[in-house]
Order: structure tokens, then sequence, then C-alpha cells
């Protein structure tokens, strides 16, 4: 499993949904635990954008409004 970034200053992909506000907190930590069941259960990695889209959250053309943010940084 791979582990978090502890970079200083790096910009999470939740962080960037949230104040673009696609997201709220309750959204993102319930993205955060199918993340993480999926992992545990059967060993996938599914991006939280993935997820989130999944679960009818996100747009597609949010998720890639956050990962051209996240380029920036």
């Amino acid at each position: 499993m791979k582990e978090p970034s502890n970079v200083p200053g790096e910009i999470r992909f939740g962080n960037i949904a949230m104040s673009k506000g696609f997201i709220n907190g309750e959204q993102l930590v319930n993205a955060i635990n199918t993340q993480i069941k999926m992992e545990v259960e059967s060993g996938e990695h599914k991006l939280l954008g993935e997820i989130l889209v999944d679960e009818g959250v996100m747009k597609e053309s949010q998720v890639k409004k956050v990962l051209k943010v996240m380029k920036k940084k």
C-alpha cells in the first residue's frame, strides 16, 4: 500500500476539491473510507476522484479541474 506523502506544502486532492466547493468534508471522509475498505478487502487501490465520480458526488470535469490545480503545485 502506498504511504501518504508528507511533503510540506503538498496539496491533496480532497483539500482542493473541498476548497472549490465540489465536495464537503463528510463526502471526503466517506470516499477515503471506501478507498481504505477496497484496499484492505481486495488490494485494489482506487483514486479518490474515481470513487467520488462512481458515487455520483463529483463530475469527471470537476476531477479534471482538481488535477489541473494539483499539477500546478
